[in-house]
């Protein structure tokens, strides 16, 4: 063993040929002349042998070998307790995961979602999509329809810092039907679910991820539930449409059932 001394391996050796001298060569007697080199490799197949080999050993020797047994069950023992403390990490990480479930506590999803364009049927219940038109092209249904609350509006340049992209919760304007669209040309997405959808905690499920393109912009419904603008620079610039008050008055957040990751492709 590499735990022992060679020094010590040695004088056990020395110790077992005295008492093994004179013994016949048959099979058996052969075995238990090897049992010095098995040791190392041997230690639970040692217990009958050891009875036989040192019944007339100084206890110098039984001393020797009781220790090398020791190392043995002692090197078990924590193999054993490791496998073991392995499986209750395991089960106790399953249990968690569970309790959060039951509890509605978001868990993150391991499948990002994926964009959808203006084109996106889903898009109807959620908002209308702004493209360009042609200067002097008469109205119709390619403009929003907008609707505001009681209240003065508001038209500005909003700046944004990057957010992440595991969304856990969304809000809905229920007096403004926000505008938004990029301020530097620039493609952004938002994680969007329609006006229908209720609380206490929403259904993950029912949400979806639109991609706005350069030179579009989209107008949401009046209660559509959104998170965003998402996009991929550090900061980004959006003309908003809404009222003087919204962020104040007129901004409901409630938790997803899951809390989603996003794509932004």
């Amino acid at each position: 063993l590499p735990l022992l001394d060679a020094g010590l391996n040695k004088q056990g050796c020395r110790m077992l040929k005295p008492h093994l001298s004179g013994v016949s060569d048959d099979a058996q007697h052969h075995r238990i002349a090897r049992i010095p080199d098995a040791i190392s490799h041997r230690l639970p197949a040692l217990v009958v042998e050891i009875a036989q080999a040192f019944q007339t050993a100084d206890h110098r020797g039984a001393a020797v070998i009781l220790m090398l047994m020791h190392l043995g069950a002692d090197s078990c023992r924590r193999q054993q307790q490791k496998r073991y403390g392995n499986q209750q990490c395991a089960q106790q990480t399953a249990q968690r995961e569970h309790e959060q479930s039951r509890e509605g506590l978001p868990m993150i999803s391991h499948e990002p979602l994926q964009a959808g364009s203006l084109l996106d049927p889903r898009l109807q219940s959620c908002g209308t999509a702004l493209r360009e038109v042609d200067d002097m092209t008469p109205p119709g249904e390619q403009d929003a329809e907008l609707r505001f609350g009681p209240g003065q509006l508001r038209y500005y340049v909003m700046r944004l810092a990057r957010r992440s992209l595991n969304v856990s919760a969304m809000t809905r304007h229920l007096n403004a039907t926000q505008c938004l669209s990029s301020a530097e040309g620039q493609p952004f997405w938002m994680l969007l679910a329609p006006p229908e959808l209720q609380g206490p905690v929403l259904d993950a499920s029912c949400a979806w991820l639109l991609r706005v393109d350069a030179g579009e912009g989209i107008k949401l419904h009046l209660g559509t539930w959104h998170a965003g603008p998402l996009f991929k620079a550090p900061s980004a610039s959006f003309f908003n449409l809404e009222l003087m008050d919204t962020n104040q008055r007129d901004h409901e957040t409630l938790a997803l059932s899951e809390a989603l990751t996003v794509a932004l492709s």
